[in-house]
């Protein structure tokens, strides 16, 4: 699968012994689409979570660098791009960084537990 190496998950299973971030995220919902947004503080460093479907990111603002298949790329917001299918992401926020991810949602649904369990590849910890 594309983007989940196994340093990727030494890096997680490292950092989830580590104190942890508290991100409360904004769900919004439309038609057909779901968007998950998020803030997070300047200096965080971040594994984020591996999608089983391609979506669209969109860095509303702040500066980010983004490692994705061993490729560090730094973006300033507002940028957007496609995440594929597999992609995880290790993250450091130069400055506080708002983040959306955008995801269809055919039957409109708005439990977001049901979302994560359609959205999120499960990991199996260590």
């Amino acid at each position: 699968m594309r983007g989940l190496t196994k340093s990727v998950a030494a890096l997680a299973d490292c950092m989830a012994e580590m104190p942890q971030l508290v991100i409360v995220p904004v769900h919004t919902f439309t038609k057909g689409w779901y968007q998950r947004t998020i803030t997070l503080p300047a200096g965080a460093c971040i594994v984020g979570e591996q999608h089983g479907k391609r979506h669209i990111v969109h860095i509303i603002s702040g500066e980010v660098s983004i490692v994705t298949d061993g490729v560090v790329q730094t973006l300033i917001g507002p940028a957007v791009y496609a995440s594929a299918p597999g992609d995880q992401r290790v993250a450091f926020t130069h400055t506080e960084v708002v983040w959306a991810t955008h995801h269809e949602n055919p039957d409109d649904t708005r439990d977001v537990q049901v979302l994560r369990e359609r959205l999120i590849v499960p990991r199996l910890l260590k």
